[in-house]
């Protein structure tokens, strides 16, 4: 049985990496292309990273292709509040990790601005100096769209690289490929985002099928087949097919079944699964973490308690997006509704008393 815990990315010799809907395939074949751009979307810990770093593995190993793997949420404050700032940072690291000095001062024209700097430093230094093909690999994204400023600055760059890219010879040696967790919501018109070009790439989530080849992989194998078929059930019935929760939960119930019949390891699941939307359940760690940023932003907290009560409403596209970034609810449409059974069950004991609960039905009806 395996005992992988799921933290991070899934590593590239993981036995329990799950492909999805011929994505991997429709990624390898776009980061061949001259000044291509994909981009990875999918709410917390559904994959993306785990996905990047398979395109830039690719790459480098089957492609030979120059890399430079930057995470947003590494610029830091400082940097991240300050246009200018940010896109030397961003920039530095991409000559560091090309092994080529930054030499920003030298293409760095106060007068000008930092975008125009910032392009003329890859057409004048960084693209004159690297001949082979580079991946240019951006994960969380989504971490500049709370600075305003530097999302201003930055988005309507990287849409200017990668439209010059598609012209000119030396861009095209850019192969762009980003991960974030929202749609765009900073204030920009279409013709500045790039969140509108290239190829999309969604996450979705495991189906039951991969669900019950991911129940496979860990070792749990059943002669009775209905006994799979009872613990994929109830397993998506709590968490759907998001794939953290899911691997999670196996992780658990590998880790203290060891020696169990097959009929006890499923007892011991039914456990796992009372438990798990409390305190002191498997997934304690994950509530926590999404009870604190509820906490901490009184308006996604009020708006969130606004979908338990009702059950699927209509939000502000900006609260809704950030919402579905955490991965708390769904979106059908214009509708969010509550992303699973877990979810619901918990924060309806953090938010809803009874008596709460009961008045807003009153009201409702």
């Amino acid at each position: 049985m395996s005992h992988e815990f799921p933290s991070g990315p899934v590593p590239l010799n993981s036995e329990l990496y799950i492909e999805r809907s011929n994505i991997e395939p429709q990624a390898f074949e776009e980061v061949v292309k001259p000044g291509s751009l994909i981009r990875i979307k999918a709410s917390m810990k559904m994959g993306k990273k785990s996905l990047l770093i398979r395109i830039i593995d690719y790459a480098k190993e089957h492609l030979y292709y120059k890399i430079v793997d930057l995470d947003f949420q590494e610029a830091g404050e400082i940097n991240l509040s300050d246009p200018n700032k940010f896109l030397r940072w961003f920039c530095k690291r991409i000559a560091n990790q090309l092994q080529i000095l930054p030499n920003l001062d030298e293409y760095w024209d106060e007068d000008v601005g930092p975008i125009l700097s910032c392009t003329t430093y890859f057409e004048e230094y960084l693209l004159d100096l690297i001949n082979e093909p580079i991946v240019l690999a951006i994960n969380q994204l989504h971490i500049i769209f709370s600075y305003d400023k530097t999302a201003q600055s930055f988005l309507p760059l990287l849409r200017c690289l990668h439209e010059k890219a598609r012209i000119y010879e030396n861009f095209a040696k850019l192969r762009i490929v980003v991960t974030y967790s929202t749609n765009d919501y900073v204030n920009l018109s279409v013709n500045q985002s790039p969140l509108n070009l290239g190829l999309p790439l969604s996450l979705p989530e495991f189906t039951k099928k991969e669900v019950e080849d991911l129940v496979d992989r860990h070792g749990l194998e059943w002669a009775d087949e209905d006994k799979a078929i009872r613990l994929t059930e109830r397993l998506m019935e709590l968490v759907g097919g998001h794939p953290y929760l899911i691997r999670l939960a196996l992780y658990r119930l590998v880790e203290s079944s060891e020696s169990l019949t097959q009929e006890q390891i499923l007892e011991k699941f039914d456990q796992l699964l009372e438990n798990a939307p409390t305190q002191s359940g498997i997934y304690s760690d994950h509530l926590r973490y999404l009870f604190n940023q509820l906490e901490e932003k009184s308006e996604l907290k009020n708006a969130f308690r606004e979908v338990l009560i009702h059950s699927k409403v209509q939000l502000k596209p900006i609260i809704a997006y950030k919402l579905e970034s955490l991965g708390i609810i769904k979106l059908e449409g214009n509708y969010s509704k509550i992303a699973c059974e877990l979810h619901r069950i918990y924060f309806v004991n953090q938010y809803l008393r009874d008596n709460y609960l009961e008045k807003s039905h009153d009201e409702s009806d």
